[in-house]
């Protein structure tokens, strides 16, 4: 597939984010910078706010205060075609529950994006099986989802999040359901398929060795971000 252009600006700029429920505030004043494509980790305590932050990021949920430039366009002034755009060309999510539909096969819930977005042709069906291929999934490509298992299941919502080859994966606990061989396979395979294809990854987490393969490591607390790096093996 032909590689996509680099972004204008960084990959991802948020300045002086804030978001709450109620009265119950959960981001007070996030600011980070991605300025290259690379993989970047979030970890932090369950209910910190880490899901939030990706939400928003996709533009899934939308901000109190604050703004979120991803390739330097604020996500949250986008409308219509062009927000509808942003979620299916620009980024994609991986979460811990792959949500994968289960009516359909591995390598139907893989195009997914690609049917929704410019359409599925050629290319577009080489690019999945090179997928499949580099997952390990390639002899599972006519299974349904209730014939795979839990880490064959995520190796497709992975090689489905990339379909399109977005220039930001948001990956919400991603190995939080796998083994742990299954959970170091898929660290591996992040890292690879950023060298690969310049995809950036920002990954929320509570693996600290997946963490520690990141170019970036904060620690979301108290709702604001605080630096990592280097991350300890404690």
């Amino acid at each position: 597939m032909t590689d996509r252009p680099h972004c204008s600006g960084p990959v991802v700029s948020i300045q002086d984010l804030h978001k709450s429920y109620g009265d119950v505030a959960v981001l007070r004043g996030v600011n980070l910078t991605i300025e290259q494509p690379g993989l970047t980790a979030v970890m932090g305590r369950s209910g910190s706010g880490k899901s939030t932050l990706l939400a928003l990021i996709g533009a899934l949920e939308k901000p109190d205060q604050g703004t979120i430039e991803v390739c330097g366009r604020d996500v949250h002034r986008l409308r219509g075609r062009r927000l509808d755009h942003f979620r299916n060309q620009d980024i994609a999510f991986i979460f811990q529950d792959h949500l994968l539909l289960p009516e359909f096969t591995a390598m139907e819930n893989i195009l997914m994006p690609a049917l929704i977005g410019k359409g599925v042709n050629s290319a577009v069906k080489s690019f999945a099986s090179e997928l499949m291929t580099a997952l390990d999934i390639a002899d599972r490509k006519d299974h349904f989802p209730s014939q795979l298992s839990g880490g064959e299941q995520q190796r497709v919502a992975v090689a489905r999040a990339l379909i399109n080859r977005p220039r930001l994966v948001l990956a919400d606990e991603p190995t939080g359901n796998l083994d742990q061989a299954n959970a170091e396979a898929l660290h591996q395979l992040f890292v690879e398929f950023h060298q690969r294809y310049e995809i950036s990854f920002l990954i929320a987490t509570h693996n600290r060795q997946l963490a520690r393969r990141c170019h970036q490591q904060w620690l979301l607390e108290n709702g604001t971000l605080h630096p990592l790096t280097p991350l300890s093996d404690e």
